[in-house]
């Protein structure tokens, strides 16, 4: 039969054995600066600017937060919000352009007016006497 259940000292052993280099408890020797900079490229699709970099890394190291808080941040940041409604603009346009052979300089929500008020302009001239 198995053990299932650690003992006190075996229980204190793995928590002493998750402090880092320099002391710390917890996120052994994490290379914070390679977790940001990934979170980034991931979610922002760019490099971290100095700022961003150096307000992440003190999340981490001062606040004790993990890769996920800084994940979370980034994705509720308005950047963020940028970054996800561009990505749709130019879905959208590429299937403007794909499927109905729109140009990609014109406003998808144009072409389905601007077709329509040609098809007016026709019929008003093919009805003119």
């Amino acid at each position: 039969m198995s053990k299932a259940y650690w003992s006190e000292s075996e229980v204190r052993e793995d928590v002493r054995s998750l402090r880092d280099s320099k002391g710390r408890p917890g996120n052994r020797d994490v290379d914070y600066d390679r977790v940001i900079r990934r979170a980034y490229q991931d979610i922002l699709h760019r490099e971290p600017d100095a700022e961003g970099l150096r307000h992440y890394r003190i999340e981490m190291i001062d606040n004790g937060w993990t890769e996920q808080d800084v994940r979370r941040a980034l994705r509720t940041s308005s950047e963020h919000d940028k970054v996800m409604e561009d990505a749709a603009d130019r879905s959208v346009r590429r299937a403007y352009q794909d499927i109905l052979g729109a140009s990609l300089t014109t406003r998808p929500r144009e072409v389905p007016q601007r077709d329509a008020e040609e098809r007016l302009d026709r019929s008003a001239r093919s009805a003119t006497p």
